[in-house]
């Protein structure tokens, strides 16, 4: 009788996800970079919901399977993710802005084409809603949507909601920021003190007298030995 990993093309791995509505549904592993740091990152895209993959792995284990031993003993988890975190570096770079010029407007599927990661094609018809939120959108003749450029109330006021934090907290502290940062630039720092007040062997009193020269102690006693010395002439006596 034939076992259930009888004929697999790879070795089975244990993957934790959330279950999609049907079960009959099958997902896709996409290759998107990570909004922070760029790198390629493992993403499932599955029952209209996009999953970032993590793995974890302690250093000895393995799983046991029914009557199969998977000597890979990692674990793979999904966890959702708000598709808007992807698409707002995707977004910042189709706007092609230059000074003053907020961006230029461009079709969808311009934006999504990212050199070297067709997975970004895929999400083609979730993405449509996410730039609506951070975008300002255009609607010209026959084509769907003539979009782009990133306007910076709208995510950032969407990002605060997340976080649950106050916006005009954050804009009072970036003013400040600013403003602060503007007068350590503007005011120039004060001379150090040995510069200004240096002692000069050559400089003269008031009274034509030479300048006494600070007094420079040597061989200070700790405080303990005079304690001790006083202890000892009060005892003698």
């Amino acid at each position: 009788m034939a076992s259930w990993h009888d004929g697999l093309a790879a070795p089975p791995r244990v993957l934790i996800s959330p279950r999609p509505s049907d079960a009959s549904a099958r997902g896709n592993v996409l290759s998107l970079r990570h909004p922070r740091s760029g790198d390629e990152t493992g993403y499932l895209f599955i029952d209209g919901q996009l999953q970032e993959i993590n793995w974890f792995k302690e250093r000895y284990g393995s799983w046991f399977l029914g009557d199969y031993v998977c000597e890979d003993g990692g674990l793979y988890y999904c966890t959702p993710v708000d598709p808007i975190f992807i698409f707002l570096p995707t977004f910042e770079a189709a706007r092609m802005s230059n000074g003053k010029d907020p961006g230029k407007f461009r079709q969808l599927d311009e934006i999504l084409y990212v050199e070297g990661y067709p997975g970004y094609q895929q999400l083609m018809n979730v993405s449509g809603h996410h730039m609506e939120l951070v975008c300002e959108v255009k609607v010209k003749e026959a084509v769907q949507m003539i979009r782009e450029y990133l306007k910076d109330e709208p995510w950032l006021a969407l990002l605060c909601k997340k976080l649950q934090l106050d916006t005009n907290e954050i804009n009072d502290a970036t003013t400040k920021t600013n403003e602060a940062s503007f007068c350590a630039d503007s005011c120039p720092a004060p001379a150090p003190p040995s510069e200004s007040k240096a002692p000069n062997s050559s400089a003269k009193s008031s009274k034509g007298r030479p300048a006494k020269k600070p007094k420079v102690e040597v061989g200070s006693k700790n405080i303990k030995d005079m304690f001790r010395r006083v202890t000892r002439s009060g005892s003698g006596s």
